[in-house]
């Protein structure tokens, strides 16, 4: 048994979790590496057959991926009340003391939210489609965020706000709009960078 599990059992944090999250949060807590969600998904389908029984015939390659992610996300919620962290993605997953992991990095809001609104769940190919355009958009934008604050000279503002934004792009276009006599390139940096951090700052 390894320091990670024994440590959870001694916090009693087994105990705290929800049933079907259980046999994951060990399966996670054992491993030395971290794991890709092909590798739980083998683990699920092999020792769990009733993990997916609540999507009855809906079982295509999206809804499971989104089921997983969903309970994943709820384990991550749990568990960090007890000070620890999970890291979720297709690639990488692993569970860690907060502020122990190496590999450790901060994930977008909307992407908790994305997976743990159930109405995300079903959803027509269509749907899927257009949704997953606008969270790749949002995706890109969060790491292309750092690059649009230095370009619109927010990078020192503590506490960036929709008002702040707006505030900003209009002092910046009064400077830099081609009509104003300003450069035409660095106008159309200063609006994508705009347009960037608009899908991001609530």
């Amino acid at each position: 048994m390894n320091y990670l599990i024994r440590q959870l059992n001694r916090e009693k944090i087994f105990d705290k979790i929800e049933p079907d999250l259980k046999p994951v949060l060990e399966y996670l807590s054992i491993q030395v590496e971290p794991i890709k969600e092909y590798d739980l998904l083998r683990f699920i389908d092999k020792n769990l057959p009733d993990f997916f029984v609540s999507l009855g015939n809906a079982t295509g390659l999206y809804r499971k991926h989104f089921y997983l992610f969903n309970r994943l996300y709820s384990l991550k919620s749990q568990l960090s009340h007890d000070g620890y962290h999970l890291q979720i993605s297709a690639l990488l997953i692993q569970i860690s003391k907060a502020g122990c992991s190496t590999t450790d990095l901060a994930e977008p809001d909307f992407l908790q939210a994305y997976y743990l609104n159930p109405q995300n769940l079903y959803l027509s190919d269509e749907q899927i489609v257009k949704l997953q355009s606008q969270f790749w958009e949002k995706y890109l934008a969060f790491n292309q965020q750092s690059e649009a604050l230095q370009t619109l000279g927010l990078d020192k503002v503590a506490s960036l706000t929709p008002e702040k934004l707006k505030k900003r792009y209009n002092e910046l276009a009064q400077i830099h709009h081609p009509d104003k006599g300003g450069d035409s390139k660095t106008f159309i940096q200063i609006k994508t960078a705009f347009k960037q951090l608009k899908l991001i700052v609530h």
